[in-house]
């Protein structure tokens, strides 16, 4: 590698921390040929940690709720229906504190015998 581009590189911390670890022997590998393209590379690292950072949160929040895992899904649908999951889920706590208000266990309407 020349010293112009190994100087070019100091300029993209995430390129580099995309490296740190692998022998300088192999670098050309995982680089573009021309310093130019150091840019766009340091934008495609920083776009692909947003977009994992964003499906981490997907897949959090729907561990959460109960929801079957599905990665790709965008954040605002998650979060739609996680909100109906929990008003479902809120109705049926509803109901069971409904029934749970009665103490005997006949339905109502049957005499007690």
């Amino acid at each position: 590698m020349s010293g112009k581009y190994e100087n070019a590189m100091k300029a993209f911390p995430n390129i580099m921390g995309m490296l740190n670890g692998l022998s300088r022997d192999i670098w050309y590998i995982f680089l573009p040929g021309s310093s130019e393209d150091l840019f766009r590379l340091e934008l495609n690292i920083i776009g692909q940690r947003l977009k994992d950072s964003e499906r981490e949160r997907v897949m959090a929040l729907q561990n959460l709720c109960g929801l079957p895992l599905r990665p790709n899904e965008t954040l605002a649908e998650v979060r739609a229906k996680a909100r109906l999951q929990g008003k479902r889920k809120g109705r049926l706590f509803e109901d069971f504190m409904k029934r749970q208000d009665d103490s005997d266990d006949n339905p109502p309407g049957d005499p007690d015998v």
